[in-house]
């Protein structure tokens, strides 16, 4: 086979080229009959370890961002740079009982978008066992005290003029019938929940984008168990 000029194709080129094609009129084909869905299928079969890690650093990162996203109305209406997450704040929000490295490397990652200056304590005599997360807008290391100890007493410990920085709070943790009048129009979107902390927070995110409901449409907010130090 010869193009312009004259020049020969090898037996390689024209495999590669033939194989572009074939696989431009596919895809073409595949998106004209809005069936892309099949194009993705297909990838997960050959490709299915890649695609599973994708599926899961995406689905931590709306996770991740849900949660800065309360965290940065709490700080508006609290009147706060930052606020300090227990372990059991995170347990509950995204459905976690441990924290891997790695899932705890993307959550100071995705949190970083909202809060830039940031503190990750680890549990008092346990290996990589995460104790609590302090972040803020503005420069905190110099500020919080040094040694074991609880984010109760980290927090109370930052000293007058520095960074105004408070324990991160949730709703308590049943399901008070208070809360379910707050979302009458969801209800049945959380009947089969797995995690009703996350659904309930995302349910409330969405809801204020709409401008249905109040930053202050939450039933009573609280800090939660002490958590043990760090």
């Amino acid at each position: 086979m010869r193009v312009a000029g004259g020049f020969p194709w090898t037996l390689t080129q024209v495999a590669f080229t033939l194989s572009a094609r074939v696989t431009r009129l596919i895809l073409d084909a595949c998106l004209r009959r809005d069936i892309r869905g099949s194009v993705i299928g297909a990838a997960r079969r050959f490709f299915p370890k890649t695609m599973k890690q994708i599926d899961l650093r995406e689905g931590a990162r709306r996770q991740h961002r849900a949660i800065s996203l309360f965290a940065v109305i709490q700080c508006w209406i609290r009147n706060l740079d930052g606020v300090a997450f227990q372990r059991s704040h995170l347990e509950r929000l995204l459905g976690l009982e441990r924290f891997k490295q790695t899932r705890v490397t993307w959550l100071v990652e995705d949190l970083k978008e909202f809060f830039p200056y940031q503190e990750t304590y680890w549990l008092t005599g346990k290996n990589h066992s995460l104790g609590a997360l302090i972040v803020a807008r503005v420069p905190i290391a110099t500020h919080l005290p040094k040694g074991p100890m609880t984010t109760e007493k980290r927090v109370a410990g930052i000293p007058a003029g520095g960074p105004r920085i408070a324990l991160f709070e949730l709703w308590e943790a049943s399901r008070p019938t208070s809360t379910v009048k707050v979302f009458e129009s969801v209800v049945p979107f959380f009947a089969d929940s797995a995690n009703y902390d996350e659904r309930f927070l995302s349910s409330y995110l969405a809801l204020l984008a709409q401008g249905q409901i109040s930053p202050h449409s939450l039933p009573s907010l609280n800090v939660g168990k002490t958590d043990e130090s760090a």
